[in-house]
Order: structure tokens, then C-alpha cells, then sequence
């Protein structure tokens, strides 16, 4: 297998789910929240009120079993219990690492795209796009 390029692990219980593949591309969006103050004349001036947390999107992951025909239906899984809620009440946090980063998360969205199946109809070839939200420091 290839090196990963994107790894989730899940600081609940330290397991992880790595993807085969680096992602094609990803985005970041981070947003400052500026309120405007009431006045009786001119230009309301803005107050800061706080910051959102980042959001980080990969519209592009592969998990590919092509070469081998090996069905995907159990990595699908896992995935998807990255979402599942905790002893907590809610989905585990993650460390995202990729490239020198590494960053707390949570899950916000999953999207995958079964494209490819194998002879018994196991899905050997998935696109996933996913959202991720930021976790404060603890």
C-alpha cells in the first residue's frame, strides 16, 4: 500500500483510519464575525465579536481496490463510525494529520460515491468528500 496521505485518528480510542491516498485537493474556511453597532448618524462602526471555527472540506478521497477486487464494505464502515456517538453523546474528536499538519477535529459531513464493484457487487472503488469542523484546544 502506498503511504498515506490523510490519517483520522480518533483520540477516544486511538484507532485510525487511514486513506490510501493523498487528497487531490482540499479547502479551508475560516471566518471572523464583525457586528455592526447601532448609531443615530453616519457609518455604523463595526465591533468583533469572535471567530468561527475553521472548516477544512476534501471534496476528493479514494479508497481504491481495483488492482485487487477486495470488497471496500468494511473500510465504508469504519468511516462512517467516525460519525457514530460516544459514551459521550456525541462523535468522537479526531486528530486530522496530513502533510506537516496535524489539527482536532470533529466530522461534519461524509459523502461517498461507490463507483466501481467487483463480480459479487462489493464496491471496490469509493469517492468520499468530506467536511471537517475545528476543535477548540483543550
Amino acid at each position: 500500500m502506498a503511504e498515506a496521505g490523510l490519517v483520522l485518528i480518533n483520540l477516544e480510542n486511538q484507532g485510525a483510519f487511514v486513506f490510501q491516498f493523498f487528497p487531490a485537493s482540499l479547502s479551508t474556511r475560516d471566518r471572523a464575525n464583525w457586528n455592526p453597532q447601532d448609531t443615530t448618524i453616519g457609518v455604523k462602526p463595526l465591533f468583533y465579536a469572535n471567530r468561527e471555527p475553521r472548516q477544512i472540506e476534501f471534496p476528493e478521497l479514494y479508497l481504491d481496490n481495483t488492482d485487487t477486487n477486495e470488497s471496500l464494505t468494511g473500510q465504508i464502515k469504519e468511516l462512517r463510525t467516525l460519525m457514530e456517538e460516544t459514551a459521550k453523546g456525541t462523535p468522537p474528536a479526531l486528530l486530522a494529520a496530513w502533510g506537516d499538519r496535524n489539527e482536532r477535529f470533529v466530522l461534519e459531513e461524509v459523502s461517498i460515491e461507490e463507483q466501481y464493484f467487483n463480480t459479487e457487487g462489493e464496491p471496490i472503488r469509493v469517492l468520499i468528500r468530506m467536511s471537517l469542523i475545528q476543535l477548540q484546544p483543550e
